[in-house]
């Protein structure tokens, strides 16, 4: 039987993105042994003002799963909703070494129990997916355990990369990541977040429907830096490259955040009766599959693995998305010669132009094609590379 303590924060982020690539690795480990169980401790930081989130209590469902909120994230101070789990507040700063010290003893106590009743000690692996639990793995060190971090943002150079860096050479982790993009070191695994949609078979009716709708949507949390506020100054631009194609498009804009009401108000300027704003939507897969003809990304900065566009891809739906980053990197090739410069309107409003302006057995023919590529976001795919990665058979 393997041991396995995961190191989560989800007290910032509640469930995001990194949370449910952690669920899937769970899931992993405890289907790679069928003459046995692998037992699994988590070890979560949680936010005094939400001490259930979606990710305890997903967790807290996995059989041999044994969940423990261990870490008071002491710097909370103030619960946010849609708070990026890269942001940093002031009096967090300075209240980081007593947060650190705290929470390095809470660790090692409860590692050094979890050590003491483990026999086979080879067979105790540590897998870490946030920052946090990686600088206070350090304390770790004494057992010696085998150690992965799985790193699942884009890489930035700068004090906190060479921190990261400095972490993984003292303790000696394995580096898991989600694209070149968010790899820190030269060592690296990458391993992209799997697709939540079953294998797809491409429907001539719902394609039917979509052609003859043809709605390009974009699905994100509304923020800056998203660039969805390009996106709406290249629609006005679209019947500069064909004129017959922009009245017959629609454009929705998924999504909640700080930046709506900013849209909202630019939508309204540009006299733009072609957008909507649909809000949250919770089934994602089903929206792509049914409805959207193209998801447009028009992110002006880099993403690590961008979960739209993988679900897209997994269901054989085009996407437009800028030259950089996770997006450009699993992006298909058939979709390349859509791709544009971060902020560059007009080719934004080119690249639409042109995948509207396709033949329905064009259009269909571009969808298989897609389908082809999305191999590598199938969830076997993920289970394979991630057992492989942890030496699951083999500790």
């Amino acid at each position: 039987m393997t041991k396995f303590l995961i190191l989560e924060d989800s007290s910032k982020s509640g469930f995001g993105g990194g949370q449910r690539v952690t669920l899937n690795i769970i899931n992993v480990i405890q289907s790679s042994r069928l003459d046995s169980c692998n037992q699994i401790y988590i070890f979560d930081f949680y936010n005094p003002f939400h001490l259930e989130t979606e990710f305890s209590k997903s967790a807290c469902q996995i059989p041999n799963v044994h969940y423990r909120r261990l870490f008071v994230n002491l710097f909370q101070i103030k619960p946010s909703s849609v708070r990026s789990s890269n942001s940093v507040y002031l009096f967090e700063a300075i209240s980081y070494p007593l947060f650190f010290v705290v929470n390095s003893v809470v660790l090692l106590i409860s590692y050094s129990l979890l050590w003491a009743r483990t026999r086979d000690r080879d067979k105790l692996a540590v897998y870490i997916s946030a920052k946090s639990p990686l600088f206070l793995s350090i304390i770790l060190t004494i057992f010696r355990p085998r150690i992965y971090y799985h790193s699942h943002n884009v890489a930035k150079k700068g004090l906190m990369n060479n921190l990261l860096l400095l972490i993984m050479r003292i303790t000696g982790a394995q580096e898991i990541s989600v694209s070149k993009a968010s790899s820190i070191t030269n060592t690296s695994i990458v391993i992209p977040n799997p697709s939540s949609s079953s294998k797809v078979t491409l429907l001539h009716d719902t394609i039917n429907l979509k052609f003859q709708d043809k709605c390009f949507a974009t699905m994100s949390n509304l923020l800056k830096w998203k660039g969805i506020q390009n996106y709406l100054d290249a629609i006005p631009l679209i019947d500069k490259f064909h004129d017959s194609v922009a009245p017959r498009l629609s454009h929705r804009i998924y999504g909640k955040g700080n930046y709506l009401e900013v849209l909202q108000r630019h939508s309204i300027e540009l006299s733009l009766h072609s957008v909507s704003f649909r809000g949250f939507v919770s089934d994602v897969l089903s929206v792509l599959r049914d409805e959207v003809f193209c998801l447009v990304l028009p992110s002006i900065a880099c993403e690590a693995c961008p979960m739209t566009l993988i679900e897209a891809v997994s269901l054989g739906v085009p996407v437009i998305t800028t030259n950089i980053g996770g997006q450009y990197e699993y992006l298909p090739d058939c979709l390349k010669s859509y791709c544009y410069p971060p902020g560059d309107k007009k080719a934004l409003a080119m690249s639409i132009s042109k995948l509207a302006s396709l033949d329905e057995s064009s259009y269909l023919t571009l969808c298989e094609n897609i389908l082809n590529q999305a191999f590598i976001f199938s969830y076997k795919s993920f289970s394979e590379k991630v057992s492989a990665t942890l030496c699951i058979d083999e500790i």
